[in-house]
Order: C-alpha cells, then sequence, then structure tokens
C-alpha cells in the first residue's frame, strides 16, 4: 500500500531563498548578559525540574489555564489592533478560537498529569489496535461527553511508525517521566503569525519532553509578550521559563549558547537551513515545523446544490483564517477534471471570498511574494476590495500538473494565497490516487493535507479502497477528512508536525512534534474525520454568531461543565447568553 513516483521520477531538490547573515556583533554587552543570565537561571533549575512531582506539575497548569482564560478578553483586542482589524467580526471569532485551544491543551496536559499520577499513564479513550501494514492506531479523539456532544461525527486517530507494537505504544507514553534525562534547557523559536501557536510551543516542550524553556518571541508578534507573560507567571516565578525578545540575532545567540541542549523553530525554511549550516553549523538537536503547500484534495461526487454551498463557505473559511498567514492554510486546491462541478464549486468559492473583507498586509515580504505571482501568472484572480494596507484574497486557478517548477507547488507562498489544479483520470478511485501521488511528489511539505468526500461517493468499493489508499500513502504529519488540519490542532491529542521521512526531496520540511497531550512517543501521522456535512455554522464565514461562540467555547475548556457546554449551546443556537 505505497504510492509510487510518476515516469518522471523524483522532483528536483528545491531552492530556497536565503536567510539574512546574523553578525553576533550587533548584539550589545547588555543584552548578551541578560541572555546568559536567563539561560544560566534555567540551566540552573533544569534537573529540579524534572524532579518535580506530578501533582506539582498539575497545579501550574491549572494556574495557567486560569490565567489564558483571564488574559483572553486583552489578547484578543491586542491582536485585533496590531493587525487593524475590526472588533465583532470574524477575524475576533478567529483569535478566541485560538485562545479556546491554548486553554483545552493546558487543560489536556494537566489530565494528562493527574492520570500519570494515577495509572502510570495517561489514560487513552480507546484501546491501540491494528490498522493497514500491521500499523499501531490509537483512537484519541473525542476524549470526553462534551465533545462528542459539541462533535459529533468527528473522530480522531494517532498512527504510531511502522514497527511500534501495541505493547510498545503504552510502554513508551510519557517516555520523559518513566525515564527522564539529567535537566535540558531548550530555546524555542516562536513563530511570527499568530498567537494561538506561541502557548503549544512553550508547553509542549515543558510536560511532554520534561525541558525547561527558553522562549524567544519573533519581533512580528513581540507586543504579546506582556500578556504572556502574564498568563504564565506561575511557570517563569517557579523557574522553568523564562520569555525573551529580540531579532534573529538573539535566536542564532540562544541557539548556539552553551547552555542550550536542543533548538525548536517554528519558522521558515530558510532559517532552518542558515542555523544547520552556519557558520558555524548548530552542534546540538534541532526540531522544527516549517510550513506547508497544503493540499486540499476534492473528491468528486454527487453534491447538491446546498452541500456545494457549504464546502464552498468551509473552504473559504479555512482560506482567510488568519489572513492566510497560517501553516495549515489551503494553497493548493486539487480537483478532477472530468467532474461536472468542478467549475461551479471553484466559481462559489471565488464568490465566497470576493465578499469577504480583506486584511492588511502585516508579514514581512508579503508584498513581494504578491508581485512576484502577479508575474509569474497570466489568471490571477483578485478577490475582494482591499484597502490600501492590504492585499486581495488571491487564487491562481488551472495550474498545468506537470510545471515541475511552477512556485506554487514547490514553495509555500505565506499570504493570502492559493492554487487550484486539476487532474485527469478515467474515475473516482483513479483521482484519489493521482492526487495522492501528486501531493506527495510535487507539493513541497510535508505537515497536512485534507480530503473532502461525499458519503455517498465512499459506497463504491473501488472508490473506498482508493480512499483508504490514500490515507495509508499520503506522507502528511496530519491528514484530515471534511474539515481543515486546524481542527486536528485544536483537539490537542494529536502530534502535529511533519511526517518523518528520509527522502532526500523531503529535506527542510520540518521535523518533530508538539500537541500530543496523549504523551505518545512515536507517531508516524494523525488522521482526523469528520462529517461532509458541517455542523459548525457557527463558526463558518457569514455567521454573526462567531466571536461570541468560539469565547463560549474558550469558556468550556477552561471548566467543562453542564453550565458551560449550555452557554456555549445557547450562543451556538444563536441566543446569546
Amino acid at each position: 500500500m505505497t504510492s509510487t513516483l510518476s515516469d518522471r521520477g523524483e522532483p528536483a531538490m528545491l531552492t530556497v531563498p536565503p536567510a539574512p547573515a546574523f553578525s553576533l556583533d550587533e548584539l550589545t554587552s547588555e543584552a548578551r548578559a541578560a541572555l546568559d543570565a536567563a539561560l544560566n537561571e534555567l540551566h540552573a533549575y533544569a534537573e529540579r525540574w524534572v524532579r518535580l512531582d506530578d501533582a506539582k506539575r498539575g497545579a501550574l497548569l491549572e494556574d495557567v489555564v486560569a490565567g489564558l482564560l483571564r488574559i483572553g478578553p486583552r489578547l484578543v483586542a491586542t491582536s485585533l489592533e496590531a493587525r487593524g482589524l475590526p472588533a465583532g467580526g470574524h477575524a475576533e471569532g478567529e483569535e478566541w478560537l485560538g485562545v479556546a485551544m491554548n486553554i483545552r491543551y493546558a487543560r489536556l496536559l494537566r489530565r494528562s498529569l493527574a492520570e500519570l499520577e494515577r495509572f502510570g499513564h495517561p489514560h487513552l479513550p480507546h484501546p491501540p489496535r491494528l490498522g493497514p501494514g500491521d500499523q499501531t492506531i490509537v483512537r484519541v479523539y473525542p476524549d470526553d461527553i462534551y465533545e462528542e456532544l459539541t462533535q459529533p461525527g468527528m473522530h480522531a486517530e494517532v498512527w504510531m511508525r511502522p514497527g511500534v507494537s501495541l505493547e510498545e505504544t503504552i510502554a513508551t507514553q510519557a517516555w520523559a517521566y518513566r525515564t527522564p534525562h539529567a535537566g535540558q534547557v531548550v530555546a524555542v523559536l516562536g513563530a511570527g503569525n499568530a498567537a494561538l501557536v506561541i502557548p503549544t510551543d512553550m508547553l509542549y516542550q515543558l510536560f511532554v519532553e520534561g525541558r525547561v524553556v527558553a522562549f524567544k518571541f519573533s519581533p512580528i508578534t513581540s507586543y504579546l509578550e506582556p500578556l504572556f507573560a502574564e498568563a504564565f507567571a506561575p511557570l517563569i516565578a517557579e523557574g522553568c521559563l523564562r520569555l525573551l525578545t529580540g531579532g534573529a540575532t538573539v535566536g542564532f545567540y540562544l541557539a548556539h549558547h552553551p547552555m542550550v541542549d536542543c533548538v525548536h523553530l517554528t519558522g521558515s525554511r530558510a532559517t532552518y537551513e542558515q542555523l544547520l549550516a552556519g557558520p558555524p553549523p548548530l552542534a546540538r538537536p534541532l526540531t522544527a515545523e516549517l510550513g506547508n503547500v497544503t493540499p486540499a484534495i476534492i473528491v468528486p461526487g454527487p453534491w447538491k446544490p446546498a452541500e456545494l454551498e457549504a464546502q464552498a463557505v468551509a473552504l473559504a473559511t479555512w482560506a482567510v483564517f488568519n489572513g492566510g498567514y497560517l501553516c495549515s492554510a489551503p494553497r493548493m486546491i486539487i480537483q478532477h477534471r472530468q467532474w461536472a462541478l468542478r467549475h461551479e464549486f471553484l466559481g462559489r468559492f471565488e464568490q465566497i471570498l470576493a465578499a469577504t473583507p480583506t486584511r492588511r498586509a502585516y508579514y514581512p515580504g508579503v508584498q513581494e511574494t504578491y508581485a512576484a505571482l502577479l508575474a509569474q501568472h497570466r489568471d490571477v484572480r483578485r478577490l475582494g476590495t482591499p484597502g490600501p494596507d492590504d492585499l486581495p484574497w488571491t487564487l491562481v486557478p488551472d495550474l498545468d500538473p506537470e510545471a515541475y517548477d511552477e512556485p506554487l507547488f514547490t514553495h509555500e507562498q505565506f499570504g493570502p494565497f492559493l492554487g487550484e489544479t486539476a487532474l485527469d483520470a478515467p474515475d473516482v478511485a483513479g483521482f484519489i490516487d493521482r492526487a495522492v501521488v501528486f501531493a506527495n511528489e510535487r507539493l513541497w511539505g510535508r505537515l497536512a493535507a485534507t480530503i473532502v468526500v461525499h458519503p455517498e461517493t465512499l459506497r463504491d468499493p473501488r472508490v473506498r479502497a482508493a480512499y483508504e489508499r490514500a490515507l495509508f500513502d499520503l506522507r502528511y504529519g496530519t491528514i484530515t477528512v471534511n474539515t481543515h488540519p486546524g481542527s486536528s490542532y485544536y483537539t490537542g491529542m494529536t502530534s502535529w508536525g511533519a511526517f518523518p521521512s528520509a527522502l532526500a526531496h523531503d529535506r527542510g520540511t520540518g521535523e518533530g512534534t508538539v500537541c500530543n497531550a496523549a504523551m505518545l512517543r512515536s507517531p508516524e501521522k494523525s488522521v482526523l474525520t469528520a462529517r461532509f456535512h458541517p455542523l459548525g455554522a457557527p463558526l463558518m464565514l457569514g455567521s454573526h454568531a462567531m466571536p461570541l461562540v468560539a469565547r463560549r467555547l474558550a469558556e468550556a475548556q477552561a471548566h467543562p461543565s453542564p453550565l458551560t457546554a449550555a452557554r456555549l449551546t445557547i450562543a451556538t443556537l444563536g441566543g446569546g447568553a
């Protein structure tokens, strides 16, 4: 059940634009002294953190949950102001969803620690089972009654790496607690695109890997430092976390500091390559989340008009999240050229984007990316009515799938940009097989992929077999079905990171994982499946209830109870509360 390369063979190695050179001479003696002091404090505490009992760690996480909920309104308001976005719109709901994700993740880690203390390992909602190729599969979501009620029909699995047995899966859970290291300092170089990924990177290193953390904010998101300093004050006071600011030179200094044992980067491939290569070359382990040309594979089916509308809205909602400045944003829509509804679906998708307010082009280099797309392509759909500081939602349709040097295939175009291509195939099953090969062999990145498929389509045994092959063969760390990859990130129980691969043309796509509150030692990929008919209309574009529903979701994640669930339900039904 492995996909094969096309007759054209492997793609050429991708070129990477050079990152700016670092010069440590730019650091003042005062800046060096402050960084040295922070790292010395962390190094001195690292061994104590490893030995800290689970109950104390759990209490710290309980305080973090409360802190994240407390700063929530200010975090949302500050983020909107920094991006020039109005309150009360869809973007406000997106920011609240980020708060909800972070609160949920901290709460899940607290729960895992309590279960570790009680049972010897974090509890799994279902026992591991053997899947295709005798690969161990663990169903991790839904993990409680509230998730079952609020997300009916959605479930997620973690597929372990080949060779990991059922018994080993359980025996190696929470490895950092079973066989703790002597104490490690990790330098985490944070993302600049969104507030929602910042706490996850910190908390994963602290509570899953068991390392103390020197976290450096990107200059783009450094305005969030005071808020996170408040939310994470208990961890800072404990001595296991230091929050730092500064540019690329500070990150380079931290990565090479003798008190640092390992490095985690959420950022660009160019930065990753320069850290590895130097000078000097990085002489310690480096994990990285580097982005993706995320494919959305649209499987042909007997879609009714209402279903086509719902799926177009769902894809547009995913495309505009955080303005498109997201590693899991859809970058390449893959369709079957012979599907009768191909152009109707894409046309409706364009209409929805055209009616969606554009956003400020705040991310460095995005204007140059936009100019290059205009110069390189004849047919560029510029959608929406951008203001003077905005960019339009930008779609490049009908890309030639045989164009090996197509930039939209070979590089992540970070911003409000995506492309569409169509593949010839004799039938639906053949399309799925070809789409898998195309995604694996033509698109850069190994982070996340999505399949959209109608349940009626899967009644055909040949299509069902092709779909199941796709789940097995896709070389992505996260695969979602009928929902965007952010849904998997939200669960907190799945792993998030690039598919582990030793292929030469996969170099620089990322390595290591985050999230994974179940503390599974060797995940290969996570697979999350949702209903084809979306139930999340209050969170979709066009819903005026979006900000309130997302805020109620954050509150429900902080304190799951019949009361918070009821308030969430009332908001979802449009009743306020």
